[in-house]
């Protein structure tokens, strides 16, 4: 029967601090993932033995199961009491192999702080305006993120700094209510690179009111329209994304949107907002769209109907439109 193997985690040589806990009172989200020797990725928890020591279940490093690659992985949810950044999940350090089993196994994390200082567009706005948010995700296979990433909520023009960031390559995208949303770019971090200035482009945010009294009452509608209706998102423009779009001057339709700023939630009762939009010229439509009735469901027909707007390089950070109104006519 093999002992549990024990391993001692440092942070740049010094030892693990024990203020690193979740909020919900449980451990420090010390793991140990490796790839065995046959290409199979596995992982093993750890938990304190006592003395700053973490002890691993000895039958996850069964012979037929041996490390080829193996990393100690940090992942806490709270830091002194407060919300983890998102770098912190990445903390991790090479595992010495083989495993000692009868010894401890010493794994020294590097890490550092990093600053994100963003170059904001010039254009002054409210202070609820210039709350911006942050993604930062460690470089996996070389894609960026697709959704679920964590973001860090920052007010005020200040920079962003992360602590305790593992040196590597990493994804940052910055969502500032008056810049355009621009594709995540990737970071280098490092002991000579420990900060990073991105520029934001200026641009604004476009809000569409719409008069449609009948979204609001979906069990009027014909199914199929209603059920687009009352399963989407509960933000307006998701859900009527089947009955209005968002188009360029040259006619193509916009599809990617950032979700809506902290500065725009509850404000634009009745309205569809499109963030992050660069100076230019747009047309919203709500293109016709006929439903046949069927049995005793009703149909319907909503004829076509646009509103166009022009957005400055000084245009306000919320640029309101005309009104939307979907002509929408009830077939029986």
């Amino acid at each position: 029967m093999r002992p549990s193997p024990r391993f001692k985690v440092q942070i740049n040589g010094m030892p693990w601090p024990g203020k690193f806990r979740s909020k919900e009172g449980y451990g420090p989200g010390l793991s140990v993932s490796f790839t065995t020797e046959n290409g199979t990725g596995k992982g093993a928890g750890l938990s304190s033995s006592g003395s700053g020591l973490y002890s691993a279940d000895p039958d996850q490093f069964r012979e037929d199961g041996a490390p080829r690659i193996a990393h100690v992985i940090i992942q806490p949810s709270g830091f002194d009491g407060e919300p983890v950044n998102p770098a912190s999940l990445w903390l991790r350090a090479e595992v010495p192999l083989p495993i000692d089993f009868a010894g401890v196994n010493e794994i020294n994390i590097k890490c550092a702080d990093f600053t994100i200082s963003p170059k904001f567009p010039s254009r002054i706005g409210t202070v609820e305006e210039e709350v911006y948010e942050a993604e930062f995700d460690m470089v996996v296979d070389g894609q960026p993120p697709q959704g679920g990433s964590r973001r860090l909520l920052v007010k005020g023009r200040k920079a962003l700094v992360l602590s305790n960031v593992s040196p590597g390559e990493y994804w940052l995208r910055i969502f500032h209510p008056g810049a355009v949303l621009e594709p995540a770019k990737k970071v280098t971090v490092s002991w000579w690179r420990d900060s990073t200035a991105p520029v934001l482009v200026t641009g604004s945010n476009l809000v569409v009111p719409i008069e449609w009294p009948e979204v609001h009452a979906p069990e009027n509608l014909p199914p199929q329209l209603a059920r687009s209706l009352a399963w989407s998102g509960p933000d307006l423009r998701d859900r009527l994304q089947s009955v209005i779009r968002l188009k360029r001057k040259d006619g193509s339709v916009i599809e990617e949107f950032g979700r809506l700023p902290e500065a725009a939630r509850g404000k634009f009762p009745n309205s569809v907002i499109y963030p992050y939009l660069p100076p230019g010229e747009y047309e919203v439509e709500s293109p016709e769209l006929t439903i046949e009735p069927a049995g005793v469901h009703p149909g319907c027909e909503i004829r076509r109907s646009a509103v166009n707007i022009v957005i400055r390089e000084d245009s306000p950070v919320f640029v309101t439109s005309e009104p939307l109104k979907i002509l929408y006519t009830p077939r029986n």
